[in-house]
């Protein structure tokens, strides 16, 4: 590869990170905007409707992604086998949808502080969110990233951003109406990126019944990993909000959301070097590896320091006129942030072990910080209230963290399991 050669796809990496970058700020400035326009009790409500509506679309569609990986050379444009495949993926995802969704309507009905038209909502939030995930995954497996990322920048948020305008305007604003303007721009974005899809293709072609039947296989268990991490996510929202009330929900949607933000980008950080690592991996070097992870780690811990002085700013000059959901907000930030701190010193560990291919342990390790986090819940929750919720979400994600640190020693050429570097 040539020089011009590799300028070229690290200038193509880096236009893409930033729409990334892009769209996980202007999500959350979005979501800061609803929770300051919303009262506690509306916002809560859209927090716990959110919560569940994403484990549900993980359920369903989070391993489209993987799946339509594993047989990217298929779905690659041009080739043969690619309407057939394609269509095999969209109504797998599809049938999913309709199990998720039934799911995510029969958790959300016994929560007391959802009504009844928040069932609804939740419902047609996971169905869009399911088409959504679901399309953006075949998109970036068909290698075609920058598009999706794109029609999440310039149409999806646009949508949701006129969707919550209309209601603010029209004085309709409610968890709800929040959640089906937010379910109207993922199916949006859902159908957008499926119309580009050669669904048509090579109508008379079906894939092997063998073949669809190993591939739904790999998919099921690529999404329990998915759901596995999701429910370490939101946790506190999923199981809090049988403990505390949705006013008390309201500030983890703002504390989450940040530290969510946060969370993904420093995903986006090791995506820059996501390539290099692979390759370090198969050539088996754990130097480069754990050079790699620290460069990652280095960046992650300075993005996190930046993020906590802006917050630090941010507090201090917040108006004394502040919604009650922001002041309420502060201390559970905080406790986030630190956590955060945490995980991106201890480096992308979970990523080392889904790149050599151990998600076995990685679920185990994941499970261990679910039921650090539920204990803490169920605990602290009562008394506490949402920084009791964010104790437990903190923790739970530390756990997590330093189990995957741990498990992944060996990737990194260190602990007892190690093999001698070469």
């Amino acid at each position: 590869m040539n020089d011009a050669t590799r300028s070229r796809q690290l200038l193509t990496l880096a236009g893409h990170v930033s729409m990334r970058v892009a769209s996980i700020g202007l999500q959350a400035m979005l979501t800061l905007a609803i929770g300051w326009i919303c009262a506690p009790a509306e916002f809560g409500e859209l927090v716990i409707i959110t919560a569940h509506a994403m484990v549900g679309a993980t359920l369903c569609a989070g391993g489209a992604l993987q799946g339509a990986l594993r047989v990217a050379h298929l779905v690659a444009p041009g080739n043969a086998w690619e309407g057939p495949v394609i269509r095999l993926l969209i109504a797998s995802a599809l049938r999913r949808s309709l199990v998720g969704a039934a799911l995510v309507a029969a958790a959300i009905w016994f929560n007391p502080d959802v009504s009844a038209w928040g069932v609804a909502a939740g419902t047609a939030l996971t169905l869009a969110m399911t088409l959504a995930s679901a399309a953006s995954g075949f998109t970036i497996a068909r290698g075609q990233a920058p598009a999706n990322q794109a029609f999440e920048l310039f149409l999806r948020l646009p949508v949701q951003a006129a969707g919550i305008a209309a209601l603010y305007v029209t004085g309709h604003m409610s968890g709800p109406g929040l959640a089906a303007a937010t379910a109207m721009a993922a199916a949006v974005h859902g159908v957008a990126l499926l119309a580009r899809m050669p669904v048509r293709a090579c109508a008379h072609r079906r894939v092997p019944a063998a073949m669809g039947a190993l591939l739904s296989r790999f998919i099921t268990s690529a999404s329990a990993n998915a759901v596995l991490f999701t429910l370490l996510s939101s946790l506190e929202v999923l199981l809090g909000s049988r403990f505390v009330s949705a006013e008390e929900i309201a500030p983890l949607g703002i504390a989450g959301r940040i530290a969510g933000a946060l969370a993904m980008l420093h995903g986006a950080i090791f995506d820059f070097h996501a390539t290099s690592v692979a390759r370090s991996l198969r050539g088996q070097t754990p130097a480069e590896v754990r050079r790699l992870t620290r460069i990652v780690s280095i960046g992650a811990t300075m993005l996190t320091l930046a993020t906590m002085l802006a917050c630090e700013a941010a507090v201090a000059l917040m108006p004394d006129n502040v919604p009650a959901t922001y002041q309420m907000a502060v201390t559970p930030l905080w406790i986030l942030l630190g956590a955060r701190l945490v995980t991106g010193g201890l480096g992308p560990a979970p990523a080392l072990l889904t790149l050599r291919g151990m998600h076995t342990r990685l679920a185990a390790v994941t499970c261990v910080g679910i039921a650090v986090e539920a204990l803490l819940i169920v605990l602290l929750a009562s008394d506490r209230g949402p920084i009791g919720l964010a104790i437990a979400s903190g923790a739970g994600i530390c756990a997590y963290a330093v189990m995957a640190r741990v498990s992944a020693r060996s990737i990194l050429g260190q602990g007892p399991g190690a093999k001698p570097v070469p």
